[in-house]
This record gives C-alpha cells, sequence and structure tokens, in this order.
C-alpha cells in the first residue's frame, strides 16, 4: 500500500476568524470541494461528495495553531495533504482546487489565502513539486523503519510509546465514541481499520478476496496481547470539530478526543502499526483533518502531565 505527503503553505492576504479551535481542517475540507466541484466536477463526489460513508482517497494533516481563533493578515498556514498513490493522476487537479483559497476565501469572511508554495514530503525530506513525481511512501518501509527503531533504541526496559493527539481522534468501542484515555488495542484496532480501507482502495472493484495485511487469526492475537496495555501519565479531553453540511444545509458538530498517552515499554512492539497509523491517520472523518497523532519513543518522566488533566 503506498501514498503520497504534500506540505501546503498558504498565507492569508486578509485576517481569518474561526468559529472554534482546530475548525481550519474543516473549512479546508469545504472549500477544496467547492473549488473542485468548479473545476474537475467529475473528481467532486469521489473528494468531496454528499455520500458520507464514501472512502476518500485523500486525508488532511491541518495547520496546528493551537487554540487560535483569530488569524491576522499574514499568517502562514502549513497543512499536510495525503492521497491514496492510486489517485496519482488527480495531483494536479486537486492542487489548482487548494490554489483557489486565494479566490474563494475561507470562512464567513471569505478570507482569501494565496498557495505560496508546494513541496512533495519523501523519506529523504521535502522536494519541490514541478519536477519528476517523487517514489510515493511504502506501508512495507514505514513498517521495517519502525522495527530498525526498535532495535537501535538505547534503554529497551525504560523507553515506552508516547502518543500524543495534534487533531481529534474519532474513536469508537462497539460502535460508541471513546472519551476516555484508550487501551492500546483500541488504538491497534484503528490502525488496523485504517490501513484496511486504505489497502481496499487499490484493489479492483472486482477483487472477491480483498487484500490484508493480517488473517484474522493473527489480528485477534494482537487485539488480545495489547488490551493489557492502558496509559499512564495521561491527561484527555474531549473535542469538537464543527462543519458545515452542504446535505444537511446546517452546522453540524463531530466529537472527538484529545490527550497525551504514555504506554509502558511493553508495549513497544506495536510501534510499527501506530507509525502506519500515524501516517494515515484514524478514526473518522480524515478529511476535515481529524486523527492526526505524532508517536514517539521515549522515557516517561511526571511533568509532562502538567499539559493538561484527565476530563
Amino acid at each position: 500500500m503506498q501514498w503520497f505527503h504534500l506540505e501546503l503553505t498558504h498565507r492569508l492576504l486578509d485576517d481569518l476568524s474561526l468559529p472554534a479551535p482546530g475548525g481550519l481542517g474543516a473549512l479546508y475540507r469545504s472549500v477544496f470541494g467547492l473549488a473542485l466541484h468548479r473545476r474537475a466536477p467529475t473528481l467532486c463526489e469521489r473528494y468531496a461528495g454528499d455520500q458520507s460513508d464514501s472512502l476518500r482517497p485523500w486525508w488532511l494533516w491541518p495547520p496546528d495553531l493551537g487554540d487560535e481563533t483569530d488569524l491576522p493578515a499574514g499568517t502562514v498556514l502549513r497543512a499536510r495533504f495525503s492521497l491514496h498513490a492510486s489517485s496519482a493522476p488527480d495531483v494536479d487537479a486537486c492542487l489548482q482546487a487548494f490554489d483557489d483559497f486565494g479566490l474563494l476565501g475561507l470562512g464567513t469572511e471569505r478570507s482569501r489565502a494565496v498557495l505560496d508554495e508546494v513541496a512533495w514530503l519523501t523519506p529523504s525530506g521535502p522536494e519541490p513539486v514541478g519536477a519528476a513525481v517523487p517514489p510515493p511512501w511504502c506501508a512495507q518501509d514505514v513498517w521495517q523503519t519502525a522495527q530498525a527503531e526498535l532495535t537501535e533504541r538505547p534503554n529497551p526496559q525504560q523507553s515506552g510509546v508516547w502518543l500524543n493527539s495534534v487533531t481529534p481522534l474519532r474513536l469508537k468501542f462497539r460502535s460508541a465514541l471513546i472519551t476516555q484515555p484508550p487501551p492500546l488495542s483500541e488504538v491497534l484496532q484503528a490502525c488496523f481499520t485504517r490501513l484496511g480501507a486504505m489497502l481496499r482502495l487499490a484493489q479492483p472493484t472486482s477483487a472477491r478476496h480483498p487484500t490484508t495485511w493480517l488473517s484474522p487469526e493473527d489480528k485477534t492475537a494482537w487485539l488480545q496481547w495489547s488490551r493489557h496495555w492502558m496509559p499512564d501519565l495521561a491527561w484527555t479531553q474531549r473535542a469538537q470539530v464543527h462543519r458545515w453540511s452542504s446535505r444537511q444545509q446546517r452546522a453540524i458538530r463531530i466529537d472527538g478526543l484529545t490527550g497525551a498517552w504514555a504506554y509502558p515499554p511493553e508495549a513497544c512492539p506495536a510501534l510499527p502499526w501506530l507509525r502506519l497509523g500515524e501516517h494515515l491517520q484514524l478514526g473518522g472523518k480524515t478529511t476535515v483533518g481529524m486523527g492526526a497523532f505524532n508517536v514517539a519513543l521515549r522515557q516517561p518522566h511526571g511533568d509532562d502531565n502538567e499539559e493538561g488533566g484527565q476530563a
């Protein structure tokens, strides 16, 4: 399974006020869909149509603004736009749509955001768009790199797995939204689900047996092993993202969970799965920027908990 990452650098020409913290990803998604509808209507339904259950070939890591809601003109916004490798022929149309942010504007004020720079994000570093398309990211390579990271860590008995959300994660257990620090098994289940969805995008529609990375027995074994590892030194907070629904003609609220969770050293074998989840983003609503997180091997310290408290 393969994909591309591109970094988009926009610069605001006008002041922009967000209705709530964390809402910029939803604005990006709305204006991107509108621009695609104008420029490439044949792509619009696949990328930004009203069918909420459709599997999208792209996902968004929005600019990290923290709690900022009032952005002055001149603010630089950097986002990561990711695209499944099977949709590589659509890159130019997608970039034209993001370039239209300077024409269509963001938010109710239609604040213009000019696209100053676009770069491919590759394993070897950023590369300018315009030359040859670089090789895509490969799931197998990401997996092997994470395995090497585990092997080379200096203090295996002391370094745990630290997961820090960048945008709200929309994780579910038995169809119910998770609102407490998630056990490792629920995070792994989200990784398996997301990877399976991305694998289906590369499958011919006539395929009767979709490609999988894991047999059902192996997946069960991973989940049974990981359910024992709960996070400690955790801070957790419920969060919301608001976006305008053209189908319902109203603003809708999307609930999620933010936080930082330290899993014990025994959880480190899960790092390759978590690295894949970091690339692909987890849970629902990834096209409005939800599900972005960072994962690292580190030794937990008590002062890491000063960032917040469990809700």
